[in-house]
């Protein structure tokens, strides 16, 4: 039987971290930076930066939340809908402390039933027998490949570092959405 829980990655996909990230990056490394340059999940990929620095630009992006934003307005709205029917767990390999981004999504009304807060992103896809999660949300090409494999439901959120993967006609069995809006529309028809 499908599961009726629906996994949901924090950074990028409902915060919209990489943008404090970006400036940081700018301001300490690539003046020039841009996400139209940020072609790679990977921040040393895409911009050349030492996995340490990158690590620690993650980190500090989520040192003053209250400057992070949703990616999407309309999240709280769609997730609200979505917990009718569904269980809600926020699914994130973040390196920022639970004690920042769960009064975080509180205070952007985003609700949900559980936070699983993994160490890799690798973990996400392991996730599902243990926990019943029958669909997953995120803007990594790897996890939702991943997740497509082993037999669940993955809906790829299009960002800059996935863009060449989203519109090309590689793996079929993902669910590639734009925005928050086509996922409401794919749970609620």
């Amino acid at each position: 039987m499908e599961s009726d829980t629906i996994a949901i990655d924090l950074d990028d996909t409902i915060a919209d971290s990489s943008a404090i990230a970006l400036e940081i990056i700018r301001k300490e490394y690539v003046p020039d930076a841009s996400f139209e340059k940020w072609k790679y999940y990977s921040i040393e990929k895409s911009f050349g930066i030492a996995e340490v620095h990158a690590r620690s630009i993650c980190s500090r992006a989520w040192e003053n939340p209250e400057r992070i934003k949703l990616v999407d307005p309309s999240i709280p709205k769609v997730v609200d809908a979505l917990r009718k029917t569904h269980n809600i767990y926020i699914v994130t390999a973040t390196i920022g402390e639970e004690s920042s981004f769960i009064p975080w999504l509180e205070r952007k009304h985003v609700s949900f039933d559980k936070v699983l807060h993994v160490s890799n992103m690798a973990e996400k896809a392991l996730l599902n027998k243990k926990h019943g999660i029958g669909f997953y949300i995120d803007d990594s090409q790897l996890v939702a490949e991943s997740v497509a494999a082993a037999g669940r439901v993955a809906l790829l959120l299009r960002k800059s570092w996935n863009a060449d993967f989203f519109d090309s006609d590689r793996n079929k069995s993902i669910v590639k959405v734009r925005n928050w809006k086509e996922i409401g529309d794919f749970f609620m028809g």
